[in-house]
C-alpha cells in the first residue's frame, strides 16, 4: 500500500482536485446512500410522501395544466415570478409539513 496516499494534501488546489476525483469515482455510492436515506425517511413517515406529492401537483397545475396568465390582485405574474413564488411556498411547505 502506498503511505503517499493517505498524505495530508499540501495545498487547496491538491485536496479541492481529490475531493472532485473522489466524488467521481464514488458517484454511483452517494447516489445509492442518498436514495437509501430518502426511502428510509418516507417508510417512516409516509405524509411527508403526501405532502411532496400535494406540491408536485401544484407545480403541475401552475406550470402545464393552466393555459391562461396566472393573475394574483389583479396583477399578471412572470414565468420569473411564477417560479420564486412556488420555490418559496415549496420551501415553506416542506419545512413546516414533513418531517
Amino acid at each position: 500500500m502506498e503511505r503517499g496516499a493517505f498524505a495530508r494534501p499540501a495545498n487547496f488546489g491538491e485536496a479541492s482536485a481529490r475531493l472532485r476525483k473522489n466524488a467521481a469515482y464514488f458517484r454511483i455510492n452517494y447516489l445509492i446512500v442518498l436514495l437509501a436515506s430518502v426511502a428510509l425517511g418516507f417508510l417512516m413517515h409516509p405524509s411527508s410522501l403526501f405532502v411532496l406529492g400535494a406540491l408536485l401537483i401544484g407545480w403541475v397545475y401552475v406550470f402545464a395544466v393552466r393555459s391562461g396568465p396566472l393573475v394574483i390582485n389583479g396583477r399578471e405574474l412572470s414565468e420569473r415570478e411564477k417560479v420564486m413564488a412556488m420555490s418559496a411556498l415549496s420551501f415553506v411547505v416542506i419545512f413546516f409539513l414533513t418531517k
